[in-house]
């Protein structure tokens, strides 16, 4: 995604877009996997037994729900984001359809910042969890790419920052 022309709702109007984040695709992989089981299964029975109609409309649904499960999956990953700024982190989670979860952290109240990367998938594709410390306050960044270098990239960000100049009334 070109960061030049993305623009997020309640973006200030001095506020740049330093870095924008997506989970990695590669968490994809366990509902994309329960298609391929599913669709072998019915293929292969299909094959070996010659199975009727009545197995072909049992297969339906399964193929279907998996395909709706792998749908929703991709949903909630396309709509969870975060976003670094020159003044505040955004972190936009999305637990299900209708549950929408937004935390903002100013970069001068950031705290503490952590990683971790667990599991041979995170090894592998290079990805873990961001935790970000704040007064009061834990927000976690799941399943992002390379969480050592986003962790310096906030860091910098966070060193760098100067607070707005409020302008006079």
């Amino acid at each position: 995604m070109n960061e030049a022309v993305f623009t997020f709702r309640g973006q200030k109007e001095d506020e740049d877009i330093n870095l924008f984040l997506r989970q990695h695709p590669a968490i994809l992989l366990k509902p994309g996997f329960l298609i391929v089981f599913f669709a072998t299964v019915i293929i292969l029975v299909f094959i070996f037994y010659k199975a009727s109609y009545v197995f072909f409309w049992v297969s339906v649904p399964l193929v279907s729900i998996s395909l709706v499960i792998f749908l929703f999956s991709y949903l909630i990953w396309r709509l969870q984001v975060a976003i670094l700024t020159n003044y505040r982190v955004i972190v936009i989670e999305q637990r299900k359809i209708f549950l929408r979860r937004v935390w903002e952290i100013d970069l001068d109240k950031i705290g503490n910042i952590s990683y971790k990367m667990e599991g041979i998938l995170g090894h592998i594709f290079n990805f873990g969890s961001l935790l970000i410390k704040s007064a009061g306050e834990e927000v976690e960044i799941a399943n992002i790419e390379d969480p050592q270098s986003v962790l310096e990239k906030i860091k910098h960000a966070a060193n760098s920052f100067s607070p707005r100049k409020e302008s006079k009334l």
